[in-house]
Protein backbone atom coordinates (compact mmCIF):
# COMPACT_ATOMS: atom_id res chain seq x y z
CA UNK A 1 0.00 0.00 0.00
CA UNK A 2 2.68 2.39 0.90
CA UNK A 3 4.17 1.54 -2.33
CA UNK A 4 1.30 2.37 -4.40
CA UNK A 5 1.03 5.76 -2.28
CA UNK A 6 4.25 6.71 -3.08
CA UNK A 7 3.25 5.83 -6.88
CA UNK A 8 0.12 8.05 -6.60
CA UNK A 9 1.87 11.35 -5.26
CA UNK A 10 4.83 10.83 -7.89
CA UNK A 11 2.04 10.63 -10.65
CA UNK A 12 -0.19 13.31 -8.98
CA UNK A 13 3.12 15.85 -8.30
CA UNK A 14 3.86 14.98 -12.26
CA UNK A 15 0.55 16.28 -13.01
CA UNK A 16 0.85 19.42 -10.95
CA UNK A 17 4.12 20.18 -12.37
CA UNK A 18 3.03 19.69 -15.94
CA UNK A 19 0.10 22.41 -14.56
CA UNK A 20 2.36 24.76 -13.69
CA UNK A 21 4.48 24.86 -16.84
CA UNK A 22 1.60 25.35 -18.87
CA UNK A 23 0.57 28.45 -16.15
CA UNK A 24 4.26 29.68 -17.16
CA UNK A 25 4.40 29.33 -20.77
CA UNK A 26 0.94 31.64 -20.92
CA UNK A 27 2.21 33.72 -18.33
CA UNK A 28 4.93 34.98 -21.09
CA UNK A 29 1.84 35.12 -23.28
CA UNK A 30 0.87 38.10 -21.06
CA UNK A 31 3.65 40.63 -21.94
CA UNK A 32 4.29 44.33 -22.33
CA UNK A 33 6.80 45.45 -24.54
CA UNK A 34 8.95 47.43 -23.24
CA UNK A 35 12.15 49.11 -25.31
CA UNK A 36 13.98 45.84 -26.57
CA UNK A 37 12.62 43.59 -24.09
CA UNK A 38 9.00 42.38 -22.74
CA UNK A 39 7.53 43.06 -19.03
CA UNK A 40 5.07 39.19 -18.63
CA UNK A 41 3.86 37.50 -15.34
CA UNK A 42 5.91 34.27 -16.41
CA UNK A 43 8.08 35.36 -13.58
CA UNK A 44 5.56 35.29 -11.17
CA UNK A 45 4.56 32.07 -11.52
CA UNK A 46 7.93 30.76 -11.79
CA UNK A 47 8.26 31.92 -8.16
CA UNK A 48 4.96 31.00 -7.35
CA UNK A 49 6.11 27.47 -8.44
CA UNK A 50 9.06 27.19 -5.98
CA UNK A 51 6.59 27.78 -3.12
CA UNK A 52 4.23 24.79 -4.28
CA UNK A 53 6.39 22.20 -5.19
CA UNK A 54 9.88 20.90 -3.97
CA UNK A 55 13.27 23.05 -5.20
CA UNK A 56 13.81 20.46 -8.36
CA UNK A 57 10.18 20.13 -9.53
CA UNK A 58 9.50 23.65 -9.41
CA UNK A 59 12.67 24.36 -11.12
CA UNK A 60 12.11 21.89 -13.71
CA UNK A 61 8.15 23.49 -14.55
CA UNK A 62 9.08 26.71 -14.61
CA UNK A 63 12.20 25.75 -17.18
CA UNK A 64 10.42 23.62 -18.90
CA UNK A 65 7.30 26.31 -19.85
CA UNK A 66 9.54 29.12 -20.94
CA UNK A 67 11.82 26.92 -22.91
CA UNK A 68 8.60 25.42 -24.83
CA UNK A 69 7.59 29.15 -25.64
CA UNK A 70 10.49 29.61 -27.08
CA UNK A 71 10.77 27.14 -29.14
CA UNK A 72 7.37 27.63 -30.37
CA UNK A 73 5.96 31.34 -29.91
CA UNK A 74 9.16 33.16 -28.80
CA UNK A 75 10.92 32.92 -31.88
CA UNK A 76 14.30 31.41 -30.39
CA UNK A 77 16.52 28.51 -31.39
CA UNK A 78 17.38 26.17 -29.04
CA UNK A 79 20.60 26.87 -27.32
CA UNK A 80 18.60 30.09 -26.71
CA UNK A 81 15.73 28.04 -25.12
CA UNK A 82 17.88 25.81 -23.07
CA UNK A 83 19.89 28.91 -21.68
CA UNK A 84 16.44 30.26 -20.53
CA UNK A 85 15.27 26.71 -19.45
CA UNK A 86 18.36 26.91 -17.00
CA UNK A 87 17.66 30.69 -15.77
CA UNK A 88 14.35 29.81 -15.12
CA UNK A 89 15.00 26.66 -13.24
CA UNK A 90 17.59 28.50 -11.19
CA UNK A 91 14.74 31.08 -10.36
CA UNK A 92 12.36 29.25 -9.39
CA UNK A 93 14.57 26.67 -6.82
CA UNK A 94 16.40 29.38 -5.47
CA UNK A 95 12.29 30.40 -4.21
CA UNK A 96 11.85 26.57 -3.13
CA UNK A 97 15.10 26.49 -1.61
CA UNK A 98 14.91 29.66 0.52
CA UNK A 99 11.31 28.78 1.03
CA UNK A 100 12.20 25.45 2.59
CA UNK A 101 14.85 27.08 4.87
CA UNK A 102 12.42 29.94 5.78
CA UNK A 103 10.06 26.94 7.11
CA UNK A 104 13.06 25.37 9.66
CA UNK A 105 12.40 28.61 11.84
CA UNK A 106 8.29 28.90 11.31
CA UNK A 107 5.67 26.56 12.56
CA UNK A 108 2.51 25.21 10.58
CA UNK A 109 0.36 27.74 12.89
CA UNK A 110 2.51 30.71 12.25
CA UNK A 111 2.62 29.84 8.25
CA UNK A 112 -1.00 29.50 8.40
CA UNK A 113 -1.41 32.89 9.92
CA UNK A 114 0.74 34.63 7.36
CA UNK A 115 3.67 35.85 9.98
CA UNK A 116 6.32 35.02 7.78
CA UNK A 117 4.50 37.24 4.74
CA UNK A 118 7.16 39.75 4.89
CA UNK A 119 9.79 37.14 4.07
CA UNK A 120 7.82 36.09 0.96
CA UNK A 121 8.78 39.23 -0.03
CA UNK A 122 12.19 38.90 0.22
CA UNK A 123 12.47 35.39 -0.67
CA UNK A 124 10.41 36.57 -4.06
CA UNK A 125 13.67 39.77 -5.05
CA UNK A 126 16.36 37.38 -4.58
CA UNK A 127 14.88 34.57 -7.10
CA UNK A 128 13.98 36.89 -9.37
CA UNK A 129 16.97 38.85 -8.67
CA UNK A 130 18.76 35.35 -9.76
CA UNK A 131 17.14 35.02 -13.02
CA UNK A 132 17.66 38.92 -13.83
CA UNK A 133 21.77 38.25 -13.11
CA UNK A 134 21.58 34.99 -15.47
CA UNK A 135 19.64 36.93 -18.01
CA UNK A 136 22.00 39.90 -18.29
CA UNK A 137 24.88 37.33 -18.48
CA UNK A 138 23.43 35.65 -21.03
CA UNK A 139 22.68 39.10 -23.13
CA UNK A 140 26.21 40.29 -22.47
CA UNK A 141 28.11 36.86 -23.88
CA UNK A 142 25.51 36.26 -26.51
CA UNK A 143 27.14 39.87 -27.87
CA UNK A 144 30.83 39.19 -27.32
CA UNK A 145 30.75 35.46 -28.87
CA UNK A 146 28.97 36.70 -31.60
CA UNK A 147 25.58 34.94 -30.99
CA UNK A 148 23.89 38.03 -31.78
CA UNK A 149 24.33 40.27 -34.12
CA UNK A 150 25.81 42.93 -32.83
CA UNK A 151 24.71 45.46 -36.13
CA UNK A 152 21.00 44.08 -35.44
CA UNK A 153 20.76 46.76 -32.54
CA UNK A 154 21.38 50.60 -33.29
CA UNK A 155 22.86 50.99 -29.67
CA UNK A 156 25.65 48.30 -30.05
CA UNK A 157 26.42 49.54 -33.26
CA UNK A 158 27.05 52.89 -32.35
CA UNK A 159 28.89 51.65 -29.72
CA UNK A 160 31.04 49.49 -31.83
CA UNK A 161 32.26 52.45 -33.96
CA UNK A 162 36.12 53.06 -32.62
CA UNK A 163 35.78 50.81 -29.97
CA UNK A 164 35.57 46.80 -28.70
CA UNK A 165 32.71 44.09 -29.22
CA UNK A 166 32.90 44.23 -25.25
CA UNK A 167 32.04 47.49 -25.27
CA UNK A 168 29.14 47.09 -27.65
CA UNK A 169 28.02 43.76 -25.79
CA UNK A 170 27.85 45.66 -22.38
CA UNK A 171 25.12 48.40 -24.43
CA UNK A 172 23.32 45.72 -25.38
CA UNK A 173 23.36 43.96 -21.72
CA UNK A 174 22.10 47.39 -20.01
CA UNK A 175 19.66 48.26 -22.81
CA UNK A 176 18.35 44.93 -21.55
CA UNK A 177 18.44 46.20 -17.97
CA UNK A 178 15.31 48.05 -17.25
CA UNK A 179 12.37 45.67 -18.29
CA UNK A 180 14.45 43.02 -16.47
CA UNK A 181 14.39 44.51 -13.50
CA UNK A 182 10.61 45.25 -13.71
CA UNK A 183 9.89 42.00 -14.80
CA UNK A 184 11.86 41.29 -11.40
CA UNK A 185 9.56 43.83 -9.38
CA UNK A 186 6.51 42.24 -10.83
CA UNK A 187 7.12 39.09 -9.89
CA UNK A 188 8.16 39.89 -5.98
CA UNK A 189 5.53 41.20 -5.29
CA UNK A 190 2.97 38.79 -7.67
CA UNK A 191 4.10 36.10 -6.50
CA UNK A 192 3.52 36.38 -2.35
CA UNK A 193 0.01 37.56 -3.34
CA UNK A 194 -0.57 34.45 -5.52
CA UNK A 195 0.96 31.56 -3.17
CA UNK A 196 -1.32 33.73 -0.17
CA UNK A 197 -4.22 34.00 -2.47
CA UNK A 198 -4.68 30.11 -3.27
CA UNK A 199 -2.52 28.15 -0.94
CA UNK A 200 -5.23 27.66 2.01
CA UNK A 201 -7.44 26.13 -0.48
CA UNK A 202 -4.55 24.08 -1.64
CA UNK A 203 -4.38 22.90 2.21
CA UNK A 204 -7.69 22.12 2.56
CA UNK A 205 -7.53 20.07 -0.53
CA UNK A 206 -4.29 18.21 0.58
CA UNK A 207 -2.60 19.24 -2.31
CA UNK A 208 0.08 20.80 -0.61
CA UNK A 209 0.65 17.39 1.63
CA UNK A 210 0.74 15.24 -1.67
CA UNK A 211 2.64 17.75 -3.47
CA UNK A 212 5.90 17.19 -0.72
CA UNK A 213 4.53 14.54 0.96
CA UNK A 214 6.79 13.81 4.26
CA UNK A 215 9.82 11.45 4.01
CA UNK A 216 10.21 7.65 5.15
CA UNK A 217 12.28 7.36 8.14
CA UNK A 218 14.54 4.31 8.09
Amino acid sequence: MAKRDSSDNALYRLVFMALLAALVYVGTLVRIPLGSSKVHLANAVCVFAGYILAPVDAGISAGLGSFLYDVTLGGYGLLDAFVTFISKFAMAFVAGILLKLCRRHVTESEELRGEHTPLLFVISAIAALTYTALYMLKSFLWVALGVVNAGSSKSVAAALEGNTLLKGALVYMIGKLPASLINAAVSAFLAPFLYWSVRPSLVKQGVIARLNPPKDKK
